[in-house]
């Protein structure tokens, strides 16, 4: 992973703009909303982890867990995915599905009343910085939670990029801007054409050779029908509903 300076150098070798020294400013903002471009558009590997929240039976919100990535910020910027086993181990894990509050809301509208009838969770919504089932869980419940975070500004020159992968986009990009206020603009629009290409080509290497933090756990996810939403868990939900 190249250090801030050492991008810079890279730059000012490609633009044939001086040194490291020149155009700092123009290179560090440019760095960082690469950066932040490229974590939207795709989670990459080095910004994802793997976080679980334990639910009691009865339970139905938390908070959210917080990471600590080096180079990363410590909110969570997009959940990837949910899964839920039960705490003792018993059984398989299986997916949660990700809905909007107003999902949640619609379809289960008194699932927070004193006597709702507790349920497997197989639905949650993402509320601010909580998690929130469709139901009371039925028992202990450990629910696995993939986020990814966004990239922080590496502030000092001495730091390294977060996301190594795009360390030849980020030079890419920069040398775009600084050609572009030299208004050389063809040779500007060549480079801004090879930073897509070179975060295209990261996003494929990614893709293709991902690390195991993508699944919950690193292995192979199994299906487990015990677990499978049922109607018959509705109708406990809402008592004298023919469903």
């Amino acid at each position: 992973m190249a250090t801030r300076s050492e991008l810079r150098l890279r730059v000012a070798n490609r633009t044939g703009r001086g040194d490291a020294d020149n155009f700092p400013s123009i290179c560090n903002e440019a760095f960082y909303s690469f950066l932040l471009e490229s974590a939207a558009l795709h989670s990459f590997r080095e910004s994802l982890t793997t976080d679980s929240v334990a639910f009691s039976s009865g339970d139905q919100l938390k908070a959210f867990p917080t990471s600590s990535l080096t180079g990363f910020e410590s909110a969570v910027h997009h959940v990837v995915s949910v899964s839920a086993g039960l705490t003792d181990a018993s059984g398989f894990r299986f997916p949660v599905e990700m809905r909007p509050i107003q999902w949640l809301d619609k379809q289960f509208p008194d699932r927070k009343r004193s006597a709702a009838v507790s349920a497997v969770p197989r639905y949650c919504a993402r509320l601010a910085g909580n998690l929130e089932l469709q139901a009371q869980t039925s028992a202990a419940y450990t629910i696995y939670i993939v986020t990814a975070h966004l990239p922080a500004d590496f502030s000092a020159d001495t730091s390294s990029n977060p996301i190594a992968l795009l360390d030849t986009a980020l030079v890419d990009y920069a040398s775009f801007e600084i050609l572009l206020g030299a208004e050389l603009w063809q040779q500007a629009q060549i480079k801004l054409q090879q930073a897509n290409f070179h975060r295209d080509m990261a996003i494929l290497s990614d893709q293709k050779d991902p690390a195991k933090i993508h699944k919950a756990d690193g292995t192979r996810p199994m299906f487990d029908p015990n677990y499978q939403f049922n109607l018959s868990q509705l109708q406990g939900l809402y008592p004298g509903d023919n469903l």
